[in-house]
């Protein structure tokens, strides 16, 4: 469909376009998606303008239409594309320094794929949950929630997960001054970055 074609041009266009034209890619199929009365890819295109308000370093319109596109998932009742736009969310509020709201957020997130049974997605958040702790120097937090989301997800296959949990818990328990520890847990990190490089 029309919407679907301009959506792609936009994610094209972020690629190898100006922030002109990805923006008004994203705003074409927004608008064709929602007389199309699919909340779902209007959802979808919002996100993808607010990451590009976001990397544009404009973040209050980037939360702004972040928190719109979550609300229109929870319409749709997509509970799991809900939680994946809070973890979005909690992203850009880390980015911003806005630890409280990323943690909260985060949280939110893991609670709803808990909720679905994705211990992935439960595991992605504690990861954030875990990234919040370490650079607010709470760093027993810090491993009790790198370690929480290392178990939830078990010998599942999500590298990008995988790796910022043993990064994120290698890094905490260097600044802990257990060098042995976090040793091991790079060795890990950078184990599970050349496997999914092969």
């Amino acid at each position: 469909s029309k919407a679907i074609l301009a959506m792609t041009q936009g994610d094209l266009a972020v690629e190898f376009g100006t922030f002109a034209d990805v923006k008004r890619e994203y705003d074409r199929a927004a608008s064709l998606y929602r007389s199309a009365g699919d909340s779902s890819g209007v959802a979808n295109a919002i996100e993808g303008s607010a990451v590009l308000m976001h990397a544009r370093g404009d973040d209050v319109s980037a939360f702004s239409l972040m928190r719109y596109a979550g609300r229109l998932r929870s319409v749709t009742g997509n509970r799991r594309a809900a939680s994946l736009s809070r973890l979005l969310l909690a992203e850009m509020q880390i980015a911003k320094d806005d630890f409280p709201s990323a943690k909260r957020t985060a949280t939110l997130a893991g609670d709803g794929f808990r909720s679905l049974g994705d211990a992935t997605g439960e595991a992605a958040a504690l990861a954030i949950v875990g990234d919040v702790y370490r650079r607010t120097g709470k760093l027993d937090s810090a491993v009790r929630a790198y370690r929480l989301g290392l178990r939830r997800l078990g010998t599942r296959r999500a590298s990008g997960v995988e790796w910022r949990l043993h990064s994120g818990l290698g890094q905490t328990l260097h600044r802990a001054n257990d060098l042995a520890g976090s040793a091991d847990e790079l060795r890990k990190a950078i184990a599970v970055s050349e496997a999914a490089a092969s």
